[in-house]
């Protein structure tokens, strides 16, 4: 089977489906994709809401802000930590 990347509209489907309170498993059936590739989506989709709620929180624009391996990383070890992006957020507004 060849790989497709997701296409936009998918992308707003995991968004609206994660939304409406659908496990991950369910968006798998519902899109029929495979897991491994909505669950990075979820993934991709979590530390990008932590990082808008960092800038926001700082008074900061978050589009077309760029962040390095290394806070990408630390950040997808807090949520690995089951902090979730609020507390994620609040502690960098104290940094």
């Amino acid at each position: 089977m060849a790989h497709q990347q997701l296409t936009d509209r998918e992308r707003y489907q995991i968004e609206a489906l994660k939304e409406e309170g659908y496990t991950p498993t369910r968006i798998v059936v519902v899109l029929g994709r495979s897991p491994s590739t909505i669950c990075r989506e979820l993934a991709r989709n979590l530390i990008q809401r932590v990082i808008r709620q960092v800038w926001q929180s700082r008074g900061q624009i978050s589009e077309g802000v760029k962040l390095d391996g290394a806070m990408r990383r630390m950040i997808r070890n807090l949520l690995a930590d089951y902090l979730s992006p609020e507390q994620i957020s609040g502690g960098w507004n104290r940094v």
